[in-house]
């Protein structure tokens, strides 16, 4: 445990202390090296060691790109001078692994810190995402992983920028200026949900057979895009339709990878609980929990929404029952972004799942209307949907026990089996909702039951 709390005081002193290799501001980019720039944003809350904030630019004198070895200790490659108003440029040697980037302050304290996704190429020119709070603690979260134990090229850099958004870095931040132990604590426990989160979503994508290197180049590509646009404009307004448009493509990546409705609906909410489920219980913080719980809300929120909206396409639904879903959709992902804590994120999904599902015996709502009212009014319809929702309280049971199961001897939670844990969970729960509708005695016209059963997988996210 000494080693993490250790943590955040190395991440700030490591770079001072290395040796600086090429570098310096106004380098032309060499047949071995890359040109990185980037700015520094000015942040708000605390000015917390290594966490930004509002000083981060005018504390900032320098800049440094460093690589990360196993142990999660950094070694400086390249420095340069920050330019008034935050800006930097750097050459920087071609290297294996991520780059760590990081503001020094006139005493080679970090400031703030960015991850650069992207692998380094010889003569090319590459956008660093803004230095911020949030950019900051991915950075730390990242090296925690790896001093943990985590294989460096083991962690999905651009799941872990998507999972930890600047509400939950806020929390970290304030906490870092309370007591620097508390966000080390912080840190610690985001990296254990974001790589159980990780492996849940890779073991989803693999068991749909999909290509994890191909997904992984278009993950860092919408990621780029995320970047271009917050280092072309600080507003905070285009800053967060670059979020959304970033979190929007994340999502849409499982159909495009061959994902049906179901299947693209269990790779989000087995990921998504496997991060809620992880941070529970690795963290005590009501604040940090709430506020990663809510960025998961929101990813959620969005590939749901995806998946559902496919699987009503597939059945040829009308146009006014997509109109109506299209709506559904709209105030599920609102309801969710506009939540200040457990129970309206909550809210927000039971609504949604009412508009989608109905109410029992689910007669009433956009699933019936496809259906029609001749199958959803027989004895049958009532049965088989009541079968089907007995399955979420064997579910619900087996979710809350997993935390514990996944513990080792010494109380530390294993990312691997707890993700596997949920993922066996959703997948005793889906096969029983697909025995439940084929093995109805209803009649189903062509792609219904199909429809009926994605609706039922869909429907029954973690939130």
């Amino acid at each position: 445990m000494r080693k993490h709390l250790l943590l955040i005081s190395l991440f700030a002193t490591t770079a001072c202390s290395a040796s600086s290799g090429s570098g310096g501001n106004g380098q032309t980019t060499g047949s071995t090296s890359t040109a990185l720039s980037g700015h520094i944003a000015t942040g708000t809350g605390s000015d917390a060691a290594g966490f930004g904030g509002p000083s981060a630019v005018s504390s900032s004198m320098t800049v440094s790109a460093t690589t990360i070895d196993a142990s999660g200790s950094t070694t400086s490659v390249a420095q340069s001078t920050v330019a008034a108003g935050g800006t930097y440029s750097l050459d920087v040697p071609v290297h294996a692994g991520p780059t760590l980037v990081q503001a020094l302050d006139s005493s080679g304290n970090v400031v703030v810190s960015a991850i650069l996704e992207d692998a380094l190429v010889a003569g090319a020119m590459v956008t660093v995402q803004p230095m911020t709070t949030q950019s900051s603690v991915q950075a730390s979260v990242l090296l925690d992983m790896t001093a943990s134990g985590t294989a460096l090229s083991a962690i999905d850099l651009v799941g872990l920028r998507a999972r930890i958004d600047a509400v939950t870095a806020a929390v970290v931040q304030a906490h870092a200026a309370d007591m620097a132990s508390l966000a080390t604590t912080d840190v610690h426990a985001l990296g254990v949900a974001a790589m159980t989160a990780q492996v849940s979503q890779q073991a989803s994508l693999t068991a749909a057979k999909v290509d994890l290197t191909s997904y992984a180049a278009s993950e860092l590509s919408a990621a780029d895009t995320l970047t271009a646009a917050l280092d072309a404009n600080d507003s905070a307004t285009v800053q967060a339709t670059a979020t959304a448009t970033f979190t929007t493509s994340l999502a849409a990546l499982d159909t495009q990878f061959g994902l049906d409705a179901a299947a693209a609906a269990s790779e989000a909410t087995d990921t998504s609980t496997s991060a809620h489920v992880a941070i529970d219980a690795a963290s005590t913080s009501t604040d940090l929990n709430d506020a990663f719980d809510h960025a998961q809300a929101v990813l959620e929120s969005v590939a749901t929404s995806a998946a559902i909206t496919d699987a009503f396409t597939v059945a040829v639904a009308p146009a006014t029952v997509m109109v109506q879903l299209q709506a559904a959709n709209t105030a599920l992902a609102t309801g969710v972004s506009a939540s200040t804590d457990a129970a309206g994120v909550t809210a927000a999904f039971a609504t949604w799942r009412t508009a989608v599902q109905g109410t029992a015996p689910a007669t009433d709502g956009l699933l019936a209307t496809v259906l029609g009212a001749t199958l959803t009014a027989t004895a049958a319809y009532t049965t088989t949907v009541s079968s089907i929702m007995s399955l979420d309280t064997t579910l619900q049971a087996t979710l809350g026990g997993s935390a514990v199961a996944s513990e080792s001897a010494s109380g530390v939670i294993d990312p691997t089996t707890l993700a596997g844990l949920v993922a066996g969970a959703y997948a005793t729960f889906d096969a029983g909702v697909a025995a439940g509708v084929s093995g109805s005695t209803l009649t189903f016209a062509g792609t219904d039951g199909a429809l009926m059963t994605s609706v039922f997988v869909t429907s029954q996210g973690s939130f």
